[in-house]
């Protein structure tokens, strides 16, 4: 994150400790101000919450998209951030250009891939996205929880196990509604991943009419939750089951979409 980036998101913090919540706007700021850095007129995939085992298929699918995207660029956040140097090692294997959050350099035009390494920024990388990839649900293990990408209005696609491990009944008919209305579509490889997103990607009327439907979608999941229980944890699953970044990410998002 740049400076002035990095300023604007600190401003969000205090602002969300103030009741006054039109300070939200900061947020909206800070986003935007991420979306310059990462390139204003490239188009931005991120590939959130991704299990290792999926790297390969990520990085597969990524390449195939750039003969029809040649500046796309893929934003990829690591399920566990110890992770990040055996992402980075396949990226680079794969000939790719790759850079890295936490060293503090940016994202500069020749970079292919960016490693979002930290979570503290993960809802700000959601907001300044185009499309998004529902992590670990290409593998039987791990929590794939689209609740992020759909808070921040981005349509989405997915492994064939989207639903797999939910305990939790709102999460499972939210990631329902959202794979029926078209906002998360499925894919069991590369190739089919690529056509899903391509499709999400050239038209882009179509992807944010269905990132809309998937805000709209999670928010309503939300207040019903919060209607049937005062201690709500701001997110749609156990807080022990997700990372605190991605718990952080979608507070602040839904905040976001009920001021809007």
């Amino acid at each position: 994150m740049n400076k002035h980036s990095s300023i604007l998101y600190n401003e969000w913090q205090r602002a969300m400790r103030n009741s006054d919540q039109s300070h939200l706007s900061h947020y909206r700021l800070a986003a935007q101000a991420i979306r310059q850095g990462l390139g204003s007129n490239r188009s931005i995939w991120i590939a959130g919450n991704v299990h290792k085992r999926e790297t390969k298929t990520i990085i597969e699918t990524f390449i195939l998209l750039r003969n029809w995207h040649t500046n796309l660029l893929l934003v990829l956040n690591p399920a566990n951030t110890e992770d990040w140097g055996e992402l980075y090692s396949h990226c680079r294997h794969a000939g790719l250009k790759v850079g890295r959050h936490s060293a503090g350099v940016g994202c500069t035009p020749c970079r292919d891939v960016y490693i979002l390494d930290t979570s503290e920024e993960i809802g700000l990388f959601y907001l300044a996205s185009d499309a998004a990839f529902i992590g670990s649900s290409l593998v039987h293990s791990g929590y794939p929880d689209p609740t992020l990408a759909a808070r921040a209005g981005l349509p989405a696609v997915s492994g064939p196990y989207i639903d797999y491990l939910y305990n939790e009944p709102r999460l499972s008919r939210l990631t329902a509604r959202l794979i029926r209305v078209g906002s998360i579509r499925r894919g069991n490889n590369a190739v089919e991943l690529a056509d899903a997103l391509h499709g999400l990607l050239v038209d882009g009327q179509l992807g944010k009419a269905l990132g809309e439907c998937a805000r709209r979608a999670a928010c309503r999941a939300r207040s019903s939750r919060l209607s049937l229980k005062d201690n709500d944890d701001n997110s749609l699953v156990n807080p022990g089951d997700q990372p605190s970044g991605q718990q952080r990410g979608q507070s602040e998002l839904c905040q976001l979409g009920s001021a809007a």
